[in-house]
């Protein structure tokens, strides 16, 4: 892939996901900031585009065995995996980042009142993403099988309408998980770990980033893979 400077960070991402790891140590979000270029984050974050330019250029210079290809998938494949995989590492997390949450803010919520905040803002996420999962699996992702290969000459013009308008629907979705999300890691110094904090803080940044990844993968196989192959057929 040719790096250009106009080329979107979601693009970018979409292309080898490896480059959402940059961006990260660039305290550039690849979800909030991925409709503007490469060149427009950079002079938005004061950051030489040219070296950060490099680094993209190293990663895809290197094979990729961390990632699959996710936009050689089928529409099938790509909700089958998000079920399976990605739901199911949610799910197993969320009750996690739960009980470190009402720990740590047990002990700590009153020296740290932030704590309390991120607890709050985390219910909102966890409501929001158990919610969408649901409704994904059990009626939205069934709409889109119809658009796969398979069974794509059958689909009348009125399930087209009613699955475009579910994908405006669940990309607003995707903006307010993804402005929780920003508010949590802003909350929690982007979960800078430091020897100097408590131990149960620290743990609890721990967890809430891995949660934040995971969050972050679902919500761009469907923004930026998923949903275009939708609009492609």
């Amino acid at each position: 892939m040719e790096i250009f400077l106009n080329e979107k960070i979601k693009n970018l991402v979409t292309h080898d996901y490896r480059i959402a790891s940059l961006l990260k140590r660039y305290n550039i979000d690849f979800l909030s900031w991925g409709g503007m270029s490469l060149e427009e984050v950079c002079e938005s974050k004061n950051i030489a585009v040219i070296k950060l330019e490099n680094k993209i250029k190293e990663i895809l210079n290197t094979e990729n065995n961390e990632f699959e290809n996710f936009n050689l998938w089928s529409i099938e494949q790509l909700t089958d995996y998000i079920i399976k995989i990605r739901h199911s590492a949610i799910k197993r997390k969320i009750p996690l980042v739960k009980e470190q949450l009402l720990k740590t803010c047990k002990i700590w919520g009153d020296s740290h009142p932030e704590l309390n905040m991120v607890h709050e803002l985390f219910i909102s996420i966890k409501t929001e993403i158990v919610q969408h999962m649901d409704m994904t699996k059990k009626i939205i992702f069934p709409h889109f099988i119809k658009f796969s290969d398979t069974y794509n000459s059958n689909i009348t013009e009125a399930s087209i309408k009613l699955i475009k308008e579910n994908i405006t629907s669940t990309n607003y979705e995707h903006e307010k998980k993804e402005q929780l999300l920003l508010d949590i890691n802003y909350l929690c110094h982007q979960y800078y770990i430091h020897q100097e904090k408590p131990f149960d803080i620290n743990y609890l940044y721990y967890l809430l980033e891995d949660f934040e990844q995971d969050l972050q993968m679902l919500l761009h196989l469907e923004s930026n893979i998923l949903y275009p192959k939708i609009y492609s057929k």
